[in-house]
């Protein structure tokens, strides 16, 4: 049998649960993109809620549908507070996410000024391709500045029609520190699609006891443990395991406003206990001859193939050992034409 390694930036491949497992608590809102947009300036929760956004995110396999990410949305602060960074930056690589659509709001602002920048120019591309049947969904994780000028800087104002913001936060709506644009300053502009939800303090996302949390904790997938320790230094800095900003992708991804250690752990148990399960039908396993084992990441990448002769279905099974502990999809082609494509976990 020929082995052929590809070497690439990351070998880690990534849960891609969309329908399964977490898939039966999808809204099914067809296809759409998801812009974030978050502050870690003002309140600490961000520094977690970001990661679990981005942890709900990959289990629902909507790693794809990630257009833009910006943080530290309190542009006229004197900082953006370390933590916050680390936070963005960990998060991208626990995912295996594309860094390119994340940045810094106050950095860009701040080195490039509050106009036609990379903040701006990314999101406002991201809102002028919004059409009925790709529609775009911001969750509004601070003040609203960021969004204000990039509605400003938009160029298709018939695209909002299909551009929908999701705030959790009253106060987020209302925030006008620093000068701050704010809710009502964007519905001014004519954007009037901003849909208001249950606050996610009250209703899941920020709670006082550790244990809560512990089926991060106590995750097999270490990129949970590692949402568990961006609580641990939330909590550190207010006394409360407060993820609430998370409660906006929630709403998107399975149209709850109310959540709960259960239905929290559930989203993510089901789509690993799923992805555990190789679960190919022997049917075209049993009577073809195997040709090929590719594994890919959440971006499509071929990270490793097995190529040859002498496969038997339990050897084409068999994840190489530097694939194991992680998340991927697996294709077996062969003789017949037949690809075969599933979720694979291993322990």
């Amino acid at each position: 049998m020929r082995i052929t390694m590809l070497v690439v930036m990351s070998i880690t491949c990534c849960v891609l649960a969309a329908g399964n497992g977490a898939g039966n608590m999808l809204k099914d809102r067809g296809n759409y993109r998801i812009a974030l947009d978050h502050d870690g300036q003002g309140d600490w929760d961000d520094i977690a809620a970001l990661p679990l956004s981005l942890a709900l995110i990959e289990y629902a396999g909507y790693t794809d549908r990630l257009v833009h990410v910006d943080i530290c949305n309190h542009v006229w602060k004197n900082s953006c507070r370390s933590e916050m960074q680390k936070a963005m930056n960990d998060g991208i690589e626990q995912f295996d996410m594309n860094a390119s659509i994340f940045y810094n709001a106050h950095s860009v602002y701040n080195d490039q000024g509050s106009g036609n920048n990379v903040v701006n120019n990314s999101l406002a591309s991201e809102i002028d391709k919004s059409t009925a049947n790709n529609p775009l969904y911001i969750s509004a994780s601070g003040p609203y500045e960021v969004i204000y000028r990039t509605l400003k800087q938009s160029t298709n104002k018939s695209a909002w029609n299909h551009v929908y913001i999701i705030s959790h936060s009253s106060f987020n709506d209302k925030n006008d520190k620093g000068g701050s644009k704010t809710r009502t300053d964007v519905e001014g502009l004519g954007f009037d699609n901003i849909i208001s939800i249950k606050d996610g303090n009250n209703n899941g996302f920020n709670e006082k006891d550790a244990s809560y949390w512990n089926f991060l904790k106590n995750s097999s997938d270490d990129r949970l443990k590692w949402v568990y320790s961006t609580l641990q230094t939330v909590n550190s800095k207010k006394q409360e395991y407060d993820a609430s900003d998370a409660m906006n992708i929630w709403y998107l991804l399975t149209d709850l406003q109310v959540a709960d250690k259960t239905k929290i752990e559930n989203f993510f148990s089901s789509a690993v206990s799923t992805a555990r399960t190789p679960q190919i039908a022997e049917s075209p396993l049993s009577d073809a001859k195997i040709k090929a084992v590719r594994y890919y990441n959440s971006r499509g990448q071929l990270v490793f193939e097995s190529t040859g002769s002498g496969f038997s279905p339990k050897s084409a099974l068999s994840v190489p050992r530097h694939l194991r502990n992680a998340m991927c999809v697996m294709k077996i082609i062969t003789d017949k034409g037949i690809t075969t494509k599933k979720l694979y976990r291993t322990k």
